[in-house]
């Protein structure tokens, strides 16, 4: 969930790997809102806002692109 907060607080991408309940995806997503059960972000696959439940988000990273950009 940290990697998650920093994504809110401080307007940086993240990277996630998603299960829905049929498929994987890897997405890249923006965070605007968490709880413990869901997490609404911005969906740069899908172009939209999406809404994320916890148990499906198997994995998270930073994205590399947001860290250059915010370095300089």
């Amino acid at each position: 969930m940290k990697l998650i907060a920093l994504s809110q607080n401080e307007g940086i991408k993240i990277d996630i790997i998603y299960f829905d309940g049929e498929s994987f995806t890897k997405r890249k997503i923006l965070v605007h809102h968490f709880t413990e059960q869901t997490v609404d972000a911005y969906c740069y696959l899908r172009k939209a806002p999406r809404t994320f439940k916890t148990d499906g988000i198997l994995a998270v990273s930073l994205d590399s692109h947001s860290l250059e950009e915010r370095s300089g």
